[in-house]
């Protein structure tokens, strides 16, 4: 089962990254880019581009004696972010668009705070914002230092929070000033994409802050500055870093929260092909087993496959592959928290049939291992050492997979097992489309009313989960 779901996957990153880097953007001008960094170090100088969450190399050129780069080729780079990395680690970040004809000069020490721009409205509108934005990151940094150190109570917090929030008002007011004087450059449309919400003072009927409702609209405000009609953001960091963000940071990491706030995000670019192409592979694979912390990211990614993989949207995979997706989905859909756990039936020691159900322990531990499997090896101790301390309130239910008769038996004579009800099927046939396993050792929990309450859990994880469903 591992090593099918595992071969699947690559096919989905292949296709949201392989975008030729070498494709021109269709138009008829060339690229002649001039770079003059005083001080460079002698070598061959790469230009990075990014593609969706992807970074790649796009073209090289050497250093001139006086520190001159150029890049230049008959068709255009590709719109988007790009940045010029020399031998010494100097970057140099640049915007390209479809006028690729210009020169930017600075010092090899200072080249964000020496630059000047010529021939090109959207490099200099980004190094005037590097440079503003250089400004105040100092004093930005230290009173948001000094307000963790703070009590919201005291006097002075208010007054240092009020003193941070006109830093940033003024800094907005520069980008909006930057935005109307230019509405149609391409830098406009990446900063607004790049820019975070303001946080709103929402308070409670009491007079404080309300941060919850605060969270919340930030979040619902999050995306307003991205215009997902224009593919060239996808060409920039600020799509990737938003989605980043937006998934993993600003949305709490329950399996209900996040399918939610995906649903909600791919709601918005279901005619944006490429847009939804990068989100709905980004989040999958954020949750594919094995990969998220996420007790059941299964059920992330179940959703996923089940809802953004069919045949009518995954535009960009063949069928076979959206056949494969959908068919390993449905296995994982079974065992998902929250659902009735499969009642296996399975022969034990004496031949006997043992089903699940049959268990009478308020909470029962479905062990799922295999007797060679080092991990399995290093756990089964653990997970016997809890057993005896919780012996009245739970079974365990312990199934060995991909084995034979003989290892089966000599493991649990091995580890002293005889007080689990210990089964073993040499078809595999009895987990099949029930408890989805992607690594052994794996452990399930069941309630009373033999409903998942946890799933990939360790040994010393258990009493947690128990706690926390007595609530």
């Amino acid at each position: 089962m591992r090593r099918c779901f595992l071969s699947l996957l690559p096919l989905l990153l292949l296709a949201c990254s392989e975008k030729n880097s070498d494709s021109s953007n269709g138009g008829d001008a060339s690229a002649d880019i001039t770079i003059v960094l005083n001080g460079a170090a002698p070598g061959n100088v790469l230009l990075v581009g990014q593609y969706m969450d992807q970074q790649y190399r796009m073209d090289s050129a050497r250093v001139e004696t006086d520190g001159t780069v150029r890049f230049q080729r008959d068709v255009p780079y590709e719109p988007g972010y790009y940045f010029a990395f020399f031998t010494d680690q100097t970057t140099v970040p640049l915007l390209l668009d479809q006028d690729q004809t210009f020169t930017l000069r600075a010092n090899r020490q200072q080249p964000v705070g020496s630059m000047g721009v010529e021939g090109s409205i959207d490099n200099q509108l980004l190094y005037e914002s590097l440079q503003y934005e250089r400004t105040i990151a100092q004093p930005l940094a230290a009173m948001n230092q000094l307000l963790g150190t703070m009590q919201p109570e005291q006097p002075e917090y208010a007054q240092l929070l009020d003193a941070r929030d006109r830093v940033l008002s003024d800094l907005n007011a520069f980008y909006e000033k930057q935005y109307g004087e230019n509405p149609n450059a391409f830098y406009t449309a990446y900063q607004r994409a790049a820019q975070n919400p303001p946080v709103q003072d929402l308070r409670k009927a009491d007079g404080s802050r309300d941060k919850s409702a605060q969270v919340a609209a930030y979040r619902k405000n999050f995306w307003d500055g991205v215009d997902f009609s224009d593919e060239r953001l996808l060409r920039t960091p600020a799509v990737a870093n938003k989605l980043r963000r937006y998934i993993t940071e600003l949305t709490p990491q329950r399996a209900d929260s996040v399918t939610a706030a995906a649903d909600h995000l791919l709601s918005r670019v279901l005619d944006e092909n490429e847009f939804y192409r990068f989100f709905a592979n980004y989040i999958t694979l954020q949750y594919q087993p094995g990969t998220s912390a996420l007790m059941d990211g299964e059920a992330v990614y179940v959703h996923m496959i089940q809802n953004y993989y069919t045949r009518e949207r995954a535009f960009w995979t063949d069928s076979m592959t959206v056949f494969g997706l959908l068919d390993q989905a449905d296995m994982m859909a079974h065992s998902l928290v929250g659902q009735p756990g499969p009642n296996l039936k399975v022969p034990g020691l004496d031949g006997k049939t043992k089903e699940i159900y049959g268990e009478t322990k308020p909470y029962v531990v479905v062990y799922i291992y295999n007797p060679e499997c080092d991990h399995c090896i290093e756990e089964t101790p653990k997970l016997l050492d809890w057993y005896r301390q919780n012996r009245s309130r739970a079974a365990v239910y312990a199934i060995a997979l991909d084995t034979d008769d003989a290892k089966w038996r000599s493991f649990v004579d091995r580890f002293g097992l005889g007080d689990w009800t210990n089964v073993y099927d040499p078809t595999n046939q009895a987990v099949f489309k029930t408890y989805f396993v992607d690594h052994t050792p794996e452990i399930y929990l069941l309630d009373g009313d033999r409903t998942i309450i946890a799933k990939n859990l360790a040994p010393d994880e258990l009493n947690a989960a128990i706690t926390g469903a007595e609530g």
